[in-house]
């Protein structure tokens, strides 16, 4: 995957990128212990490749989100009330509807954790609002045809 990360950084040529993330998704059990392991250096990656798990992810956002969370609470525990980077870029560029249709606990445990953050900036608390209230609309609006579309692979 790193490997196929690299071509692309250099070469722009995606047909790694596929074929690694087809590899991976072909049995949903290696798909989440690869993207599980793969989050535990969550703080060291590049948004590139932040996207590029989400993107492998598909409609299993929850295992992303899952692990997500799991970083924030130590983040919070270890850096106080500041979000990192990181975790903005994952929760802006994932629908988070996917995640609450397929896990609601684990939608429910991020926000349990966005919530418990002590002293929260005002700037922050709007993004956790804004955050929570634009997966909550997607959810409603959704209509079976426009989940087809929305839902990869």
């Amino acid at each position: 995957f790193e490997e196929a990360d690299f071509v692309f950084s250099s070469l722009k040529e995606r047909e790694f990128i596929d074929l690694a993330m087809e590899k991976i998704g072909a049995i949903k059990s290696s798909k989440t212990l690869f993207i599980e392991k793969f989050m535990e250096e969550f703080s060291k990656l590049s948004t590139h490749q932040l996207d590029l798990i989400v993107e492998l992810a598909g409609c299993d956002l929850h295992i992303v989100v899952n692990s997500l969370t799991g970083h924030l609470v130590k983040h919070v525990s270890t850096h106080g009330a500041v979000l990192s980077e990181s975790t903005r870029h994952v929760l802006n560029n994932c629908d988070l509807s996917i995640c609450r249709r397929n896990d609601e606990m684990v939608y429910r445990n991020l926000f349990d954790a966005l919530e418990g953050i002590a002293n929260i900036s005002y700037n922050d608390l709007k993004w956790v609002l804004k955050l929570h209230r634009t997966s909550t609309e997607s959810a409603r609006v959704d209509t079976p045809a426009q989940l087809s579309t929305k839902i990869p692979n």
